[in-house]
């Protein structure tokens, strides 16, 4: 069932009021244990945003699609509760946003964190799991772990998502802002689309 609440667009005299205004609601919603996702026009736009965002304390990441790979996990984290993400229209496309989080990322980095991930040569890449391994990719290559260590992993990380889902749900879920309107339509509606799924 669609949940999604879209409201009307707002329209403000000067620019000044409508960033004072962005700002103010992602303060509130992010007060309120929201996960927030901005979308911008462009890199410049996100920047300036990020820096009222850094006078007022409010933490957060900007994705601008500078860095593909690493915007992909902060995108999968991006339903985490009480998260704030800003993101030009190209960043972390194709990644599914989870409300609570997403256990299979952060299982990823906990265990090459705890060096349990061994990196496969080039030419051994693959993504199917067996009966001893499990394979990922991450970042910048492939990698194996035991079967093992995953479960291990993934399953604590598994109910603490599941835990914070129903948090975010409970307080409403993805708030999404769109800064302004962009030239292509389209764009608008995959930044709208990525609220209520």
């Amino acid at each position: 069932m669609l949940r999604r609440v879209e409201e009307p667009d707002s329209i403000y005299r000067t620019g000044e009021e409508k960033n004072e205004a962005i700002v103010n609601d992602i303060l509130a919603k992010q007060e309120a244990g929201r996960p927030v996702l901005v979308g911008t026009v462009s890199i410049e736009k996100s920047e300036k945003l990020s820096s009222r965002l850094k006078r007022r304390g409010i933490k957060h990441v900007v994705l601008n699609a500078k860095y593909h790979a690493q915007e992909a996990e902060f995108v999968a984290q991006a339903g985490r509760k009480s998260t704030v993400t800003i993101a030009t229209n190209m960043a972390g496309r194709g990644t599914d946003i989870l409300l609570g989080g997403n256990p299979e990322f952060m299982a990823r980095q906990q265990l090459l964190g705890e060096q349990k991930a061994e990196r496969l040569p080039k030419g051994e890449e693959r993504f199917t799991d067996d009966d001893e391994f499990v394979h990922f990719y991450h970042l910048d290559g492939f990698y194996k772990a035991t079967r093992g260590d995953w479960d291990r992993v993934f399953n604590h990380f598994k109910q603490q998502t599941d835990a914070e889902h129903n948090e975010v749900v409970d307080v409403g879920g993805l708030h999404i802002i769109g800064t302004e309107r962009h030239e292509a339509r389209r764009i608008d509606n995959q930044l709208r689309g990525r609220a209520g799924r």
